[in-house]
């Protein structure tokens, strides 16, 4: 059977470094996450690098960038492969995870290359995000904003037909936290302790 591939998707801000620990703590294989700490995320970022540069690549290809989203997606032989390669790894492990932002907009471009797959889909009210984002990259909050409904627009129109979708609520709270978490690691046969 293949593995369940759990792609951690959200915008910039919203809880889906959080997601990643909890995924991580309760047995999901992560490859070479990215533990780099700073002040805007103390606990680091939990971000896969080869993720990250597929995915910067295939936003360079379509002219954009994390920040300047493009307004339609490319992908060529490169970044085929770079995703295949990627997801080769994967073969003998029954869970396995990675945390990306950009996937939010990349997403439709990774879904043919997996089989079995369920996504976890972070949201955080966009001023909170727009605040967050104010701190750690000194923009105004009209900025921050406007990127958030480009991530929300894309995110939404990528999984509106997913059937195996996990919303996680980072402003949930804390109280909740547990019984959300014990779901979330119930559906993809996780320890949730």
């Amino acid at each position: 059977m293949k593995p369940i591939v759990v792609p951690i998707l959200g915008m910039h801000r919203s809880g889906t470094s959080c997601a990643a620990r909890i995924l991580r703590a309760a047995g999901a294989f992560f490859p070479e996450p990215s533990m780099k700490r700073e002040t805007a995320n103390l606990m680091g970022h939990y971000e896969t690098g080869e993720v990250v540069r597929i995915n910067d690549y295939i936003l360079r290809l379509s002219g954009g960038s994390w920040e300047k989203p493009p307004d339609r997606l490319l992908s060529d032989e490169h970044s085929r492969a770079s995703i295949h390669n990627f997801l080769e790894r994967f073969n003998n492990i029954s869970v396995a995870a990675w945390k990306d932002p950009r996937m939010s907009l990349t997403w439709p471009i990774w879904k043919p290359f997996i089989e079995n797959y369920y996504l976890i889909v972070c949201f955080r009210h966009p001023l909170s995000v727009a605040h967050s984002l104010k701190v750690r990259e000194g923009w105004d909050l009209e900025r921050g904003l406007a990127l958030w409904k480009i991530y929300a627009s894309s995110l939404m129109a990528a999984i509106q037909k997913e059937s195996n979708v996990f919303w996680l609520d980072y402003d949930t709270p804390l109280s909740e936290w547990p019984g959300m978490i014990k779901t979330m690691c119930g559906r993809l046969g996780l320890a949730s302790s």
